[in-house]
Parts: structure tokens; sequence; C-alpha cells
């Protein structure tokens, strides 16, 4: 059995998916007990989506222009409610 269908069996896609979102790639994996290189996969596979809000410094660092945006496709930028 891959990993993926590990987890799929296991936890579930959701499950997998709001863990990522809410944590990471790297605690997620540590979470479901797998690669955070897995985790990465899934989420490219499956295009999840996570707010850049949570990370603030890749955000700062995408907007300095000194990490491409294109590197991270699955993150997205929320707006900021005080400005």
């Amino acid at each position: 059995m891959t990993e993926i269908k590990r987890i799929m069996a296991t936890n579930g896609r959701k499950v997998a998916e709001k863990c990522w979102e809410k944590h990471g790639m790297y605690a997620a994996a540590k979470i479901l007990k797998t690669s955070p290189y897995v985790i990465r996969y899934m989420a490219q596979k499956y295009k999840w989506k996570r707010s850049i809000d949570k990370v603030p410094h890749l955000k700062q660092a995408i907007l300095s222009g000194s990490v491409k945006k294109g590197l991270y496709r699955n993150l997205i930028f929320m707006e900021d409610e005080n400005g």
C-alpha cells in the first residue's frame, strides 16, 4: 500500500487536508506519521489551498520579491482586514 493510500484509508482526504491547512507540511507529516514530501505531493495533486497569512515570514518574502510566488502555487493571499 502506498503512503497516500494509507493516509486515505486511515484518516481520509479531508482530515489530511485540514491537518495540512492548519499545521503546514512538516507538522501535518508528523501528525499523520508520513514524510513531509508525501504531504506536499498530496497538496499539489489535490490542489489544496492554504492562507499565506498563517506564514507571515513567507508572505513578507514573496511581497518583497526575494521569493518567487510561483514556487508556492498552493498558498493564497488573504486581504488584510485592517487596511
